[in-house]
C-alpha cells in the first residue's frame, strides 16, 4: 500500500528460463518484451507496449554493462553511467543495466 492507503500495483515479469521475456502491469497488460543475447546476460533489444513497432535496441560496454540504447531509427534515447559499485546515474529507462543484470527498483 502506498502512504495514502491505495494499493500500489507492482510489475510482473515472465522469464524464458533464466532470461527476462515480458513485463505485464499490475492488470495484466503487456507493458514490454525483452530479447536476449546468445549469452547469460546479454539483452539486445525491448520492444515497448504489446507490439513491435517501438523497438530499443541496447548498447553494452566491454562488461556487458547497458550504456544506452537507441531505437529503429538509431537515435539515441539515453545514456547510462555507473559509480564505483555498480550502481546507476539514473533509474529510469532499460531494466538492463550494470554487467546486464535486471535493474528493479520497485523491490
Amino acid at each position: 500500500m502506498s502512504s495514502n492507503g491505495a494499493i500500489m500495483h507492482q510489475p510482473r515479469f515472465l522469464y524464458g528460463g533464466q532470461s527476462l521475456a515480458a513485463e505485464y502491469d499490475g492488470s495484466g497488460n503487456m507493458l514490454r518484451r525483452y530479447v536476449p543475447g546468445p549469452g547469460t546476460d546479454e539483452p539486445v533489444v525491448w520492444y515497448e507496449g504489446s507490439g513491435t513497432t517501438t523497438r530499443h535496441w541496447l548498447q553494452a560496454d566491454e562488461m556487458g554493462s547497458i550504456t544506452g540504447y537507441s531505437d529503429g531509427s538509431a537515435a539515441s534515447g539515453a545514456s547510462y553511467g555507473y559509480g564505483p559499485f555498480g550502481e546507476p546515474n539514473v533509474w529510469t529507462g532499460s531494466r538492463f543495466r550494470y554487467t546486464g543484470q535486471i535493474m528493479i527498483p520497485e523491490a
